[in-house]
């Protein structure tokens, strides 16, 4: 008996899913050039502006923030805490080097 739901149940899951897709594909490949046209280029920017944005007004909160976890998460006397937090701070200013070196940001 419960073989028999789970094989029915399993059945129509996989209808569902035949049927969605199916009709999904059916949609992308009807539908005009013109209604799916778009400038990629504005769609980029109204993406990428607000990330370029924040990450040139608050990266140093970040790089602070990172630092303060990794003294928060270093374990010791106070010595091996600052050097939790320079570690912490220097590889997140690193990365956040290296994220406006990869987007361009100046």
């Amino acid at each position: 008996m419960n073989n028999d739901r789970i094989k029915q149940g399993t059945t129509q899951s996989f209808g569902k899913s035949l049927i969605s897709g199916a009709l999904a594909g059916f949609l992308l490949t009807v539908l005009p050039i013109e209604v799916m046209a778009f400038d990629l280029d504005a769609a980029g920017k109204a993406i990428t502006d607000p990330v370029v944005k924040f990450i040139n007004d608050y990266w140093p909160a970040g790089v602070m923030a990172v630092g303060s976890g990794g003294a928060i998460a270093a374990q010791g006397d106070l010595r091996t805490r600052a050097i939790g937090f320079g570690v912490g701070a220097g590889l997140a200013g690193l990365v956040m080097v290296g994220v406006k070196i990869g987007l361009g940001i100046k």
